[in-house]
């Protein structure tokens, strides 16, 4: 009977590691999802000028 409490705190233990791994995996991917979204919006009054000159230096 006293390896059943040792199993089941075990399992929590695993549980609440995996849930933190998930929410660090969750809020690095949000954080490279609000960086990607900030540089295009930075990037995107440049990006004719950006076309225009590779198409006149590649003609």
């Amino acid at each position: 009977m006293a390896t059943q409490p040792a199993f089941a705190y075990a399992l929590m233990m695993l549980a609440s590691s995996q849930l933190v791994l998930a929410l660090v995996a969750a809020q690095q991917r949000q954080a490279r999802l609000w960086f990607l979204w900030r540089l295009q919006r930075a990037l995107r009054p440049l990006l004719p000028q950006l076309l225009l000159n590779n198409f006149f230096t590649e003609a």
